[in-house]
């Protein structure tokens, strides 16, 4: 017969704070801050525009002539 004991979830909290939370929002702030930093130095922009040949808008909005 199995007898597996019954083993509660991993205890998240401690001291009142769900320190999952705390992780997840820190990982988030890191992402933003260097997404802002990418921007900032232009490594972030937008792509190069297409060409005539595909007869699309360039990224700027202004129509190919």
């Amino acid at each position: 017969m199995n007898r597996t004991r019954f083993r509660p979830p991993a205890r998240t909290e401690w001291f009142g704070i769900d320190w999952r939370a705390v992780l997840g929002s820190w990982i988030l702030a890191r992402i933003a801050v260097a997404l802002g930093y990418a921007i900032a130095d232009g490594r972030a922009s937008d792509p190069p525009a297409l060409t005539l040949d595909q007869g699309l808008l360039a990224w700027d909005g202004s129509w190919y002539q």
